[in-house]
């Protein structure tokens, strides 16, 4: 599943309301609070650079554009960092 953030929900909180884990979820962001939250809540995390650098972590991997990516994409970028 891919997690989009829904303003003024945690990651653990849009998981909930989508009736999954956090952890089998991809979330996707780009700011350095965002992608600690998408951790603490055990998502894999997909960072696209913004304004700010984000650091590397253990279940974060950097792309630089979500131009051209589609669902299945994003789930083969999924099962690759789950395995």
């Amino acid at each position: 599943m891919v997690l989009y953030g829904i303003y003024g929900y945690s990651h653990e909180e849009t998981a909930e309301l989508l009736g999954v884990a956090p952890g089998d979820c991809l979330a996707i962001e780009d700011s350095v609070t965002g992608a600690q939250s998408a951790d603490a809540a055990g998502c894999v995390v997909l960072v696209v650079p913004n304004d700010v650098a984000v650091p590397d972590g253990p279940r974060r991997r950097h792309i630089e554009s979500l131009a051209g990516l589609g669902v299945a994409d994003l789930r083969k970028i999924y099962v690759e960092m789950c395995s």
